[in-house]
């Protein structure tokens, strides 16, 4: 039997709504599962201590403070429930047909079981670097916790490897260390943004990895120094008897004024304003002692931010090679046709010259040259801008081209 909630009926009593459960029972209830372990809330992580102010009945100012605090599932705790749930999955010395007949998967979906996300930290703070810097620390006790092989049913052990970070622009560009917003916004080359239309330049730029970033700041004195006195923007508000050294370390020795100097250091940093963040609290250690030497900060915007970090299981069996948990898909898109089918064509623009350049003659290139063409004959034409400069030009850092 099952039991049906009060109704309340509108004037007239044509329309009706389910009444709201109570709140104190739902409170109740969900303390009940998370006692019976059904719910799991997690770890208390970074508590800050905020101060308020408020009006009594008496209308005096009243300073109160109050704690705000994250919530954390260990990390290791995710790695033993998902091997579990995915063990099935694995491949384990036995070809594809001894593996569909193990598990019974012939008609799964086994990529989307393998990559579905858990939820790992849930905070609570401002947007402020400052403030999301605080919870470096904890992040850090989870990755020391990866060289701890956990094992499968089978007494194999599974080791974990950190591949790469990814999520909205705000959330990479603090990851990675780059300033949000600005002349540099791209946090995988660090491309001016005026460079943006230019696709020679933006498929030439060189991808800066998180190595690269943590050297490059680390290069000049100032910028060392205040990166170990964990300063948010270590090259903030430098002097110009500072600016000076940093640019000469970097073998830069023109600029007169201190605007030239911040000028030319800004367009030798490319937008990095610190270490990566999880460096942030010892910017000279390797990214081998935290067991990420192998991560990675994606370039894309994605629309899963609930899993910002991505892990590679990888199972040793005494006797055979290692396999990964993770498949890895490409996807290889349309294959160009070879250059020596497109006859005596070229590309007549400037733009669609530079892509040539870049990427070869093809039938796509060829065919973007062409609307290049008549948009330049027609820019004022909106089916033409729509249908082929903004669907054949693709984007680049949130602009079409």
């Amino acid at each position: 039997m099952r039991v049906r909630r009060k109704k309340l009926r509108g004037q007239g009593g044509e329309i009706t709504v389910a009444t709201p459960q109570n709140i104190d029972k739902v409170k109740a209830e969900i303390r009940k599962k998370i006692s019976s372990g059904e719910y799991t809330v997690g770890q208390q992580i970074a508590p800050r201590k905020y101060e308020k102010m408020a009006l009594n009945e008496n209308g005096e100012i009243v300073r109160s403070e109050f704690v705000v605090e994250g919530r954390k599932q260990p990390l290791v705790e995710i790695r033993e429930r998902t091997l579990k749930s995915q063990e099935k999955y694995m491949r384990q010395r036995c070809d594809d047909d001894e593996y569909q007949n193990l598990t019974g998967c012939k008609n799964t979906d086994i990529q989307t079981k393998v990559e579905t996300p858990e939820v790992y930290i849930v905070v609570r703070s401002g947007s402020s670097d400052v403030e999301q810097l605080t919870y470096v620390d904890t992040r850090l006790e989870c990755l020391e916790e990866l060289s701890i092989d956990i094992k499968t049913s089978g007494g194999n052990d599974v080791a974990d490897k950190m591949r790469f970070f990814h999520g909205d622009s705000p959330a990479r560009q603090l990851e990675s260390g780059q300033q949000k917003g600005g002349n540099f916004y791209c946090s995988g080359c660090g491309a001016n943004a005026q460079q943006a239309y230019q696709l020679d330049i933006c498929f030439s730029c060189h991808y800066l990895s998180l190595i690269d970033r943590q050297q490059l700041v680390l290069a000049g004195p100032p910028g060392r120094k205040n990166s170990l006195a964990k300063a948010p923007k270590p090259f903030q508000k430098l002097k110009k008897d500072e600016l000076i050294r940093e640019l000469n370390t970097r073998g830069i020795y023109e600029g007169e004024s201190k605007k030239e100097l911040e000028k030319l250091l800004t367009e030798e940093l490319h937008g990095v304003q610190r270490v990566p963040a999880l460096l942030y609290n010892n910017p000279t250690a390797t990214l081998e002692s935290i067991n990420c030497d192998n991560t990675g900060c994606s370039r894309v915007e994605s629309s899963v931010v609930s899993d910002p970090t991505t892990l590679e299981k990888t199972i040793n069996i005494t006797g055979s090679t290692s396999c990964s948990r993770v498949a890895v898909v490409t996807n290889p898109g349309t294959a160009m046709p070879n250059s020596g089918t497109m006859g005596n064509d070229t590309c007549v623009t400037k733009l669609g010259k530079g892509i040539e350049f870049v990427l070869g003659k093809s039938a796509e290139v060829l065919e973007f040259d062409k609307a290049r063409q008549k948009h330049k004959q027609s820019p004022s034409d909106k089916f033409i801008l729509d249908k082929f400069i903004y669907e054949k030009g693709g984007c680049y850092g949130g602009q079409n081209f």
